[in-house]
C-alpha cells in the first residue's frame, strides 16, 4: 500500500489507549445530553408556554407593564428564540434554602434532582423583597456551564419565580438553554422587555431620535451584544450606552 504524507493538521491524532477512552467517554456523554435534550424539548417549550399563560392571574409583585413584557418576553423565547436544554423547579426551604424539587428536571435535568445539594436562599433574587417593592419578573442570565448540545458557549438561564401571598419567593421556575441566531439577530426594539428597557434609555437621555446624539445613542443599543440586553437592568444598561456616547462624543 502506497505511504501518504500526512499533513501538519493531521498530527493531532490520538494513539494513547487512556486518551482513547476519555474521548469515547466525552462523545458518549455528548450524545446522551443531545437524547435528552431533543426527547424533552417539546414539553419544556410547553411548560413555559404554561407559564406565560399563567402570567395573566398569577400573583407576583410586578408592575402591570413588566407583567406583560415578561409574558411577551416567555412567549417569544418559546416561539424558536431558545433551544430548550433544561429545565427544574427549586422551592424555598423552612430553613431558607434553595433546594431542588424531586421528579421536576427535564432534559438534561431529567432524573438527577436528588444529586443537587440545597444552597443559601441569599443569592435568589427577591428572596427578600420589601413590602411594596416591584421587580423583574424573570432572572435572565448565564449559567457557569457550558452547554454540550448545540454550540460550546455558556447556558442562558430564564428564571421565573412564583410568590406567596404576603410577596416572599416560595419556587423558582428554571429554563437552561441557548438563544438561538434568530434572537441575535433581532433589532432591540423588536425583543419583549429588551424593547421596553432600550425605550427607558432613549428616554431617560432626553435625547431627541431624529438627533446626531439621539441616534447615535440608537445605534450604540443596536450594537451591544444580546447578552448585555438580555441581562442588564435599565439602569445598568443607560450607564453602559451614555459611558459609551461619552466616550464618542
Amino acid at each position: 500500500r502506497a505511504r501518504h504524507h500526512v499533513p501538519e493538521h493531521g498530527r493531532d491524532r490520538q494513539a494513547d489507549a487512556d486518551a482513547m477512552a476519555a474521548i469515547e467517554a466525552a462523545l458518549r456523554a455528548a450524545l446522551g445530553d443531545v437524547r435528552e435534550a431533543v426527547v424533552d424539548w417539546e414539553e419544556m417549550r410547553d411548560k413555559m408556554r404554561a407559564i406565560a399563560d399563567e402570567f395573566d392571574t398569577r400573583r407576583m409583585p410586578v408592575d402591570s407593564a413588566g407583567r406583560l413584557e415578561a409574558q411577551a418576553f416567555l412567549r417569544w423565547a418559546a416561539d424558536n428564540h431558545f433551544t430548550f436544554l433544561g429545565y427544574r423547579e427549586y422551592e424555598v426551604t423552612a430553613d431558607r434554602q434553595l433546594a431542588a424539587v424531586n421528579g421536576s428536571g427535564l432534559g438534561l435535568m431529567r432524573g438527577k434532582d436528588h444529586l443537587v445539594q440545597p444552597r443559601p436562599i441569599t443569592g435568589l433574587a427577591a428572596a427578600d423583597l420589601a413590602p411594596g417593592a416591584t421587580l423583574d419578573a424573570l432572572i435572565l442570565t448565564k449559567t457557569n456551564a457550558r452547554a454540550t448540545v448545540h454550540r460550546p458557549g455558556y447556558m442562558d438561564y430564564i428564571g421565573v419565580l412564583v410568590f406567596d401571598e404576603s410577596g416572599r419567593a416560595v419556587r423558582e421556575q428554571r429554563f437552561l438553554g441557548l438563544y438561538t441566531s434568530s434572537a441575535y439577530n433581532r433589532r432591540p426594539w423588536e425583543i419583549p422587555l429588551v424593547r421596553q428597557r432600550h425605550e427607558s434609555v432613549m428616554q431617560a437621555s432626553g435625547l431627541a431620535l431624529n438627533s446626531h446624539s439621539g441616534k447615535a445613542l440608537r445605534h450604540i443599543l443596536e450594537s451591544l451584544p444580546r447578552e448585555e440586553l438580555f441581562q442588564s437592568s435599565a439602569e445598568e444598561l443607560e450607564r453602559t450606552a451614555m459611558g459609551i456616547l461619552g466616550l464618542q462624543e
